[in-house]
């Protein structure tokens, strides 16, 4: 049997996955600049030291790596109308009064925004 549902999608903003492919890039730029231990110019540890210039860290030690916090405001949240069949639902669960989650027999899910007194009423029409 299947009912209509509203679904709730939430997505990354164009912002948010413009920073977050930037944030991969230096990350691997990071990598590589560490396993060869060179700096932006390709220039290593040894090149320092012949100077006589302090030996900048990210060539000796490890940098901290790469950090993105993605807020509320990253997201974007959309709604469809979707036609889920009751028989590879395994259960509905309330999380909030917001939504409600419909977990299949795979494992997957899906949020929707019906409530469950609403699915109730649908599935025993």
């Amino acid at each position: 049997m299947y009912i209509r549902l509203t679904s709730k999608v939430r997505e990354l903003t164009d912002d948010a996955q413009r920073r977050m492919k930037d944030a991969e890039k230096k990350a691997v730029e990071m990598f590589d600049r560490k396993s060869g231990r060179l700096d932006e110019e390709d220039q290593g540890s040894e090149y320092y030291k012949n100077l006589g210039l302090p030996v900048p860290r990210h060539i000796e030690d490890n940098e901290n790596g790469v950090q993105i916090i993605l807020t509320d405001n990253d997201y974007v949240d959309t709604f469809k109308k979707a036609l889920v069949n009751t028989d590879k639902v395994e259960f509905f669960e309330e999380e909030d009064s917001d939504y409600v989650v419909a977990v299949y027999h795979s494992g997957e899910s899906m949020l929707v925004t019906d409530t469950i007194e609403e699915i109730e009423k649908l599935i025993n029409k």
